[in-house]
């Protein structure tokens, strides 16, 4: 069992029954579905570069004190060693909030992507029940969670609010104002306690694992084919799944028609 904890700064309370998408390549289903899996990325392979970047007056706070650990470690600022340490060493599964199907995160992924759909309170649950693992390595121990809502900011402006406090994964759940699309709802585990030292050694992502691959169906509402996707690929889709025991497949595989809800 893992230890799952609502975010610190969540700007908002995100109620179990809301919807959320998992936009992926096929490449990266396949992945989910070999290793039985929610995949979490290291967050230095985030594609917005500014991923865990510490709001300025959150460095110059820190930056004033003279007695903090990092100031003994080498590091030339608070934020290099941000960049260096913190960053590589917490993982992410980011998930779209939406009641519908989103163009722009269709665009961002191409015509041959997945998106995989559940609820907030499915994730949650999944996560409490799932092992965490890197590579053949299985953790023993129960891993914190912190999940909740990202909250788009303006990081030179910004003021943090009253119930602020300074822990590495708060970073993590506070985005670029034109990342503002994502609608972004994450899950951040913290490996501190594996890599210590991300220089040395970490791995570029770990694992929440099922028990065993029925579960992870479980946590599956559906699983949207891009509506812009030729048929070929759909009929993939549903073949993967057959192929690794989904009972549901035909019913799970949903495709749209993109002009539907045009006037012809």
């Amino acid at each position: 069992m893992q230890s799952v904890m609502e975010n610190y700064p969540a700007p908002e309370n995100v109620p179990d029954a809301e919807q959320i998408w998992r936009y992926m390549s096929f490449a990266g289903f396949v992945a989910m579905l070999n290793h039985s899996s929610l995949i979490l990325p290291s967050l230095r392979k985030q594609e917005d570069k500014w991923e865990g970047v510490v709001p300025r007056c959150v460095l110059d706070w820190v930056e004033s004190k003279t007695t903090v650990q990092w100031r003994n470690s080498g590091f030339s600022s608070y934020g290099d060693y941000f960049r260096t340490i913190e960053i590589p060493r917490h993982y992410a599964s980011c998930w779209h909030r939406n009641q519908f199907e989103s163009s722009a995160m269709w665009q961002r992924y191409g015509n041959e992507a997945i998106a995989v759909v559940t609820s907030v309170g499915c994730l949650r649950s999944f996560l409490e029940e799932c092992s965490v693992c890197y590579g053949k390595t299985v953790l023993d121990r129960m891993v914190p969670i912190n999940v909740g809502s990202v909250e788009y900011i303006d990081h030179n402006h910004w003021q943090p609010p009253s119930t602020y406090h300074l822990q590495p994964f708060q970073a993590f759940f506070y985005k670029r104002l034109s990342f503002a699309y994502e609608r972004e709802y994450r899950a951040v585990i913290d490996a501190s306690d594996d890599f210590p030292d991300p220089r040395k050694y970490s791995a570029s992502a770990i694992r929440a694992r099922a028990s065993d691959r029925n579960r992870l169906f479980n946590l599956f509402k559906g699983v949207y084919v891009s509506p812009y996707a030729k048929a070929w690929f759909a009929d993939l889709v549903k073949e993967t799944l057959d192929n690794y025991g989904c009972q549901h497949a035909e019913r799970l595989v949903i495709q749209t028609d993109p002009t539907s809800d045009l006037y012809m």
